[in-house]
Parts: structure tokens; C-alpha cells; sequence
């Protein structure tokens, strides 16, 4: 049983294993030879590693709690979700549209009211929950995120006032949320292993088939997303009335899904000493990063490759050598970045608003 600490270890390392298998989701899906994604035998498998992002919202549910109790109030838990996800969102975000002007690429955005509305609302993490054009292609999820964090940062308040009408509020608008954008059902995952709920001896045997659970679920949630598309995000009534399978296979890939996060924050089975390693340990600490990082720094290398013919040139292992050639930049900028950006800068930001007292967010 995991001796439970300030930092869940398990947990920790999950972060940076569903970080590093979207960066191998990039790389198959690159469009370089071989095609993966689009055929072959290891076309499912492929395509499943884009659902760690669920597996994402699921952790943020865990430490959503904590993060709560330990903030003052309300407003200041959300300042400091907002200092920890805003400054490596914002450099990314203007490094790929400095992108665009170098490469020569069509601009998405131009000198006018509608194009700096638009740079606003994906600087604050609104494109999605708000429809507008979406810069950086990861930062999809952060919208959900920042809806979720308002959701029960609403819920949790503390103050006196209409408690019991604000809790029913968010409810309501958390299940309008949920049915809406489906995928972000992990965050209620999250909010439950968090309670303790699986952590019954009874439980130990189940939890500890963490990879057949992982497995499922990314099984399941790829033949959903097949169907629905490759992003779905609300029900979809038309697809449920073609395909009655389909609502099953997503409340059994939820169920799955959950049971796996539900192993490694237990710290039950070889899933979760999985993510005690020492390499996963430090892809976790620097997940964000990585996670916003890959794309720019992918396109770039992939841009390069491209042009210089050695993609052409490398044939049948043009992949491979994408591989091989942007993990190392890819892994360092995520470095400087957790450093510069997760740490130094929010740091800076909790200070200059909270004072010295502010809780400082760690490297580690």
C-alpha cells in the first residue's frame, strides 16, 4: 500500500509517461514515412497514445483538492492555477506564431480588433470553452482545465453567502460541462480517487491489473474516437442511435480508465512502480513543459528535415529519424522551461501578488 506523502510519487511519474506518449503520438502522426497512424498493425496502438491527455485531466482532478486547501480562498487558488499554467502557455504561444512569420506559413492572425480578441482568448485558455481559432494545437486541453479549476473553485468556496446554491450551480453546470465535452469526464475520476474511495484492501487485487485497465481503456476510447472523431467531445446523438455500442464502450473505458489512475495513485501493481523510476520521475517533473513544447519544437525539427531533404533521403525510417533527432531539443527546452518558466516565473508572479508568504511552486 503507498505510504502517502506531500508528493505522490506514483502519480508524479504518471505525469511524465502520458507527457512522453503524446510526444511518440507526434512523431507517428508527423506524416513522415512510415504512415502509423493512417495503416498497419501498429495503427491502433498509435493512435490510442493521444488519449493520455484524459489520463491528464484525471491527475489534475487528484491534486485539484489539495491545491484547494492549501490556497486562502477562492480567488487566490485560481490566481495561482492561473501563475502556474500562463507563463510557459504564453511563450509558446507567441514562439508559434513568430513561427509562422519565419517559416512563411499562412498568418492566422492579422492587425486587427478580431485578431488581437483571438490572441487574448488563447493567451488566457478560452479557445474551445469560447469558439475562436486555435494558436497552439495542445493548449486545447487547457481550456478544459481552466473551466474545471472555475467549476470547483465556485463549488469550494468558502465563504458563507448562498453556499448551497453556489454548490448546486456548479453542479449543474459541471454536468452541462461533462455532457458537453465528454473527455473531460476524467476530471470527476480524479475528484473521486482523490476521496479515498479505492483505497479498500478489498480493492487491492483489482487495482493492482493496472495495465489491463490501461489497456482497455485505450482501447475502448480509440474505437469511440474512431467513430465520433478523433476529437470528440459531446454526446453525440446521432452517432449513439447509429452505434448502440457506443455509450457502453465509453462508460467501460471510463470505468477502465479510471481504474488504472486509481493503481498508480494507490501505488498498486507494475503500473504504478512503473512511474516510480527514476527517468519518469523527471519527465514528470518537467510534464508541463514538455507537454507544450513538443509541438513547436517538433515543427521546427520536422520543417528542417523536410527542406533539407534528409526526410526524403531517409525513406521508410523518416520517422525513426524524426524520432531520434528531436527528442534531445525537445527534452531540453522542457528543462529550461520548467526552470525559467514553471518555477521562476511563478514564483515571481505569487510574490508580487501575494507577498513573500506566497506558496512557491517547486522544481521538483
Amino acid at each position: 500500500m503507498l505510504i502517502r506523502t506531500k508528493k505522490n510519487i506514483h502519480v508524479h511519474g504518471a505525469r511524465g509517461c502520458f507527457s512522453f506518449a503524446l510526444f511518440l503520438f507526434h512523431v507517428c502522426n508527423s506524416g513522415l514515412a512510415p504512415d502509423v497512424i493512417g495503416h498497419g498493425w501498429l495503427q491502433p496502438g498509435a493512435q490510442s497514445l493521444q488519449y493520455g491527455v484524459e489520463l491528464f485531466f484525471g491527475i489534475s482532478g487528484i491534486v485539484i483538492i489539495g491545491a484547494r486547501r492549501r490556497a486562502k480562498s477562492s480567488r487566490l487558488f485560481l490566481f495561482e492555477r492561473c501563475s502556474r499554467i500562463f507563463p510557459v502557455l504564453w511563450v509558446t504561444v507567441l514562439t508559434i506564431l513568430a513561427l509562422e512569420i519565419v517559416t512563411g506559413q499562412k498568418l492566422r492572425l492579422h492587425a486587427d480588433l478580431a485578431s488581437a480578441l483571438v490572441l487574448g482568448g488563447n493567451l488566457l485558455a478560452m479557445p474551445l470553452v469560447i469558439p475562436m481559432t486555435l494558436i497552439h494545437p495542445a493548449a486545447w486541453s487547457l481550456s478544459f482545465e481552466f473551466s474545471f479549476y472555475i467549476l470547483f473553485a465556485l463549488y469550494a468556496a468558502n465563504d458563507s453567502g448562498g453556499a448551497i446554491w453556489r454548490k448546486r450551480l456548479a453542479f449543474a453546470l459541471g454536468t452541462i460541462f461533462v455532457l458537453t465535452h465528454v473527455r473531460g469526464l476524467f476530471f470527476v475520476s480524479g475528484l473521486v480517487i482523490a476521496q479515498g474511495v479505492f483505497a479498500r484492501p478489498a480493492l487491492r487485487g483489482v487495482l493492482r491489473a493496472g495495465p489491463v485497465w490501461l489497456i482497455a481503456f485505450l482501447a475502448l476510447w480509440t474505437t469511440a474516437g474512431e467513430v465520433v472523431g478523433e476529437q470528440f467531445s459531446g454526446i453525440n446523438v446521432a452517432a449513439l442511435t447509429s452505434h448502440p455500442w457506443l455509450l457502453p464502450d465509453l462508460v467501460l473505458g471510463w470505468a477502465a480508465g479510471t481504474l488504472a489512475l486509481a493503481g498508480i495513485y494507490e501505488g498498486e501493481g507494475p503500473l504504478a512502480q512503473l512511474m516510480a523510476t527514476r527517468a519518469l520521475q523527471w519527465l514528470g517533473t518537467v510534464s508541463y513543459s514538455l507537454y507544450l513544447w513538443q509541438t513547436p519544437v517538433m515543427a521546427v525539427i520536422k520543417f528542417a528535415l523536410v527542406h533539407s531533404g534528409l526526410a526524403a533521403a531517409a525513406g521508410p525510417f523518416a520517422q525513426a529519424l524524426f524520432f531520434v533527432i528531436a527528442l534531445p531539443p525537445t527534452l531540453i527546452v522542457a528543462g529550461l522551461s520548467q526552470r525559467l518558466l514553471e518555477v521562476d516565473a511563478t514564483n515571481w508572479m505569487r510574490r508580487s501578488i501575494e507577498g513573500r508568504g506566497a506558496p512557491q511552486h517547486q522544481s521538483s
